[in-house]
């Protein structure tokens, strides 16, 4: 009978052994919650900087493929001949015809350049463009190439006319060619400067179809 009644106290667990076990629970649960929030953010800074790298890669190409296929269009106005290639150290104008690879189709207008933010907390590589011939502003095209921009430097390599050597340029305005070679150079101000980008426009030696185009 006093082994029965020692046998059966033996069986529970006290309030203090609960408690402990609890706290031991909720302690595990925090940590592998945390553990589990700390891969969230991770992932999802990283998904992020993914998604920044792939629209910025694809932003860059865009700009090389628009480049390589400017052409040296004149478009006429009653009073006004434009020769829509115009490059210095610092900004660009040119025209190309890039519906084979956007499906935009027709001549647009392209200008490069470095302009603040809205913040007016740092400086930003621009791309903008609109189809030749269009005075809506309202129908312009922004891409933000790169933001914290420190410095952006264009040169230019090719003969300014059939007479002259070909050379670099820091200004090119030519009445009738295109550079053999555009390079250009962007510097963050957070990490060190970037690949030069080369392009070679494909019209750069030949005459473009689109010369005399009428507005």
């Amino acid at each position: 009978m006093l082994n029965h009644k020692k046998c059966s106290l033996q069986k529970g667990y006290t309030l203090l052994e609960v408690l402990v076990a609890i706290a031991l629970a909720a302690f595990l649960s925090s940590i592998v919650y945390g553990a589990i929030n700390i891969s969230l953010q991770s992932w999802h800074a990283s998904d992020k900087k993914q998604r920044i790298l792939e629209e910025r890669y694809t932003s860059w190409a865009f700009l090389q493929q628009s480049l390589s296929s400017a052409v040296f269009a004149k478009t006429s106005t009653q009073h006004k001949l434009k020769h829509w290639f115009y490059g210095e150290s610092k900004k660009l104008s040119y025209v190309a015809d890039i519906s084979p690879y956007s499906g935009l189709g027709g001549l647009h207008l392209f200008k490069l350049f470095v302009q603040t933010n809205s913040d007016q907390t740092s400086r930003e590589l621009v791309l903008n463009y609109l189809p030749v011939g269009e005075d809506d502003e309202t129908q312009i095209q922004t891409i933000i190439l790169a933001t914290d921009i420190d410095r952006l430097k264009l040169r230019f390599y090719g003969k300014l006319n059939q007479y002259s050597t070909a050379s670099w340029f820091p200004i090119w305005q030519s009445d009738t060619a295109l550079p053999s070679i555009i390079k250009l150079d962007v510097t963050s101000q957070h990490t060190q400067a970037w690949p030069s980008m080369i392009i070679h426009p494909a019209l750069a030696d030949k005459i473009s179809r689109y010369d005399n185009y009428q507005e």
